[in-house]
């Protein structure tokens, strides 16, 4: 049973908290209205309950950041740089393959004249944003040791990469094999997205679980 030590000073860290939240409503930064409900959440809890209580709560509490939205001025820079870093793989991988597609930016051109471009949603970014909260979660209660929770949640960034690679490539290809209306209509364009995220979340349960086989805990921690 944890006990119960109220703490003052978590009076403090509730009205800064408030004042933050006021700050975000005024201005409209969506961003700072989150951080802000976090820490007063936090310091309420701290207030009421003390420190046992926080600690007991903090991975509860701090899981709630996935949910604050990501600056526009942070990711629209990440968004732009990963979709030239797919469209540039991807050509290196037709290339490599003889098919004679070339790029500008990340506008790619198909035999016979036909463009595709890889949009926001085929640059990796979205299933980026939406594995690392699954991963964390995984981690946090597979994973006994700091570092091999590490090492599961650094694997989003290389499985959503090649996962959107391999989409844009079986895009283009089906673009090119068929037509561009078929490769980009809604229905096989919306399930290719949500096969690449269900595959996503599959190889981390399988990383998870080979590092279990392969990578013991060390029982002296």
């Amino acid at each position: 049973t944890l006990r119960i030590e109220r703490r003052p000073i978590g009076g403090l860290a509730l009205a800064f908290a408030l004042l933050l939240y006021g700050v975000g409503l005024a201005a409209s930064i969506v961003s700072l209205q989150g951080v802000a409900f976090i820490l007063a959440l936090a310091s309420a809890l701290y207030l009421a309950r003390g420190g046992a209580w926080l600690r007991s709560l903090s991975f509860s509490i701090s899981y709630l950041i996935f949910m604050i939205p990501i600056p526009e001025s942070w990711i629209n820079p990440l968004i732009a740089r990963l979709q030239l870093f797919v469209s540039a793989s991807a050509i290196e991988i037709f290339h490599w393959l003889s098919v004679p597609i070339y790029r500008e930016g990340n506008v790619m051109h198909l035999p016979g004249g036909d463009t595709l471009f890889v949009a926001e949603a085929c640059s990796g970014i979205t299933s980026i944003v939406t594995l690392v909260p699954l991963a964390v979660f995984l981690a946090y209660f597979t994973q006994r040791t700091f570092l091999r929770r590490l090492a599961l949640v650094a694997t989003v960034v290389p499985l959503a990469m090649a996962g959107n690679l391999l989409r844009v490539v079986f895009t283009v290809w089906a673009a090119r094999d068929v037509s561009v209306e078929f490769a980009t209509g809604d229905l096989l364009h919306n399930w290719a997205g949500i096969l690449t995220y269900v595959l996503g979340c599959l190889a981390l349960l399988a990383i998870g679980s080979l590092m279990d086989l392969f990578v013991p805990d060390d029982k002296t921690q």
